[in-house]
């Protein structure tokens, strides 16, 4: 699949990290704790670094030949850890015998991860073809 100049993403900012997917995905699983309950695993980390994968240095879309591995990871990373939050919604604070468990403190720790890895992304913006034409 050739890359069209006029639909993909025109970076204007880093797009990413270029590096092995294998490093791209041990990089990730440090990063939203991967290990850690909620635990995520392997086969949600490769959509993570699938969804984070972007064009390459060369402008090159990642279905093409000689794409240099490239990924967001803190967009992966974003994702990561709404996911571990969505996965601890059932959590709740309880108060028994004078003791108190505030569980929903989980939930709100991978919501400011989530925040924090959301801020630090890559950039882009989509240049559509159709759009074009109202330029003026």
């Amino acid at each position: 699949m050739a890359w069209d100049k006029l639909t993909a993403e025109v970076p204007t900012a880093p797009l990413g990290r270029q590096l092995s997917r294998a490093d791209a995905e041990n990089n990730l699983r440090y990063m939203i704790a991967a290990d850690t309950p909620p635990v995520l695993d392997v086969t949600q980390l490769d959509t993570l670094l699938d969804q984070a994968r972007r064009i390459d240095s060369w402008q090159r879309h990642w279905d093409d030949d000689g794409w240099i591995e490239t990924f967001d990871l803190n967009a992966a990373a974003a994702t990561g850890w709404e996911w571990k939050a969505g996965l601890l919604a059932g959590r709740f604070d309880i108060q028994v015998d004078g003791q108190k468990l505030d569980r929903s403190q989980l939930v709100k720790h991978c919501h400011d991860q989530a925040a924090m890895y959301r801020a630090r992304r890559a950039t882009t913006v989509r240049r559509d073809a159709h759009l074009e034409r109202y330029r003026r």
